[in-house]
């Protein structure tokens, strides 16, 4: 829900969950702890605020909210085997620590959520990052541009 990366995830400490901000939660990351070095802010799904909520009372404002392993790629490949998912699918595509973002991206644009919109919440400098390389083509319903097209009845 926020496509966070590993790094974001190992460093976020509780007093960057703004959960009582309305309407919607935030997280605020200060820029020592994202890519480009720029503060940013995560909108949340309200009801992923109340989970972590949850997950952090009685932690400090300093906490980490997550404790994330050095080596998360073992741990996944395990916690991958048994829910019967393959690292590698048939397409070479891989399920790793990475994918997460790609899932979150795609998701998005699956949804709808107009491109421009979409580098935002991924905080791609570039469009054509967030379009190559983290958008996955394959789970684009291609047969709804169709039937839009055939609504238009251009003769």
């Amino acid at each position: 829900y926020t496509g966070l990366r590993k790094n974001e995830l190992t460093e976020l400490r509780v007093k960057f969950l703004n959960l009582d901000r309305t309407p919607y939660p935030s997280v605020e990351l200060p820029g020592e702890f994202t890519k480009n070095g720029e503060e940013a802010r995560l909108l949340l799904v309200p009801a992923l605020a109340e989970e972590l909520r949850e997950w952090v009372a009685g932690r400090g404002p300093d906490a980490r909210v997550f404790d994330v392993p050095t080596q998360v790629v073992p741990i996944l490949k395990r916690d991958l085997k048994r829910a019967g998912i393959a690292y590698r699918d048939e397409k070479g595509r891989v399920a790793d620590f990475h994918a997460l973002r790609k899932s979150a991206g795609t998701m998005l644009g699956v949804a709808g959520v107009p491109t421009r919109v979409r580098q935002l919440f991924m905080r791609h400098g570039d469009v054509r990052l967030t379009l190559q390389t983290y958008d996955d083509a394959d789970l684009y319903d291609l047969e709804e541009a169709t039937r839009v097209l055939e609504k238009l009845d251009l003769k």
